[in-house]
């Protein structure tokens, strides 16, 4: 799946985090990208929603 289309702008204040969750059809992967202080606020909530995640 992609993003919103046009280039990707670089920035030295951007952060990513990540997570890959195995399943027996494979990997599921989930990203949080944004400005550093957003991303960084948003941690423990992304955590605790990558934790809820189930697959049948």
């Amino acid at each position: 799946m992609g993003g919103q289309g046009g280039a990707p702008v670089m920035t030295a204040a951007a952060r990513m985090i990540a997570a890959m969750v195995e399943t027996s059809g494979g990997a599921f992967f989930v990203k949080l990208t944004g400005p550093g202080k957003t991303v960084a606020s948003a941690t423990a909530a992304f955590d605790a929603v990558v934790k809820t995640i189930q697959m049948p």
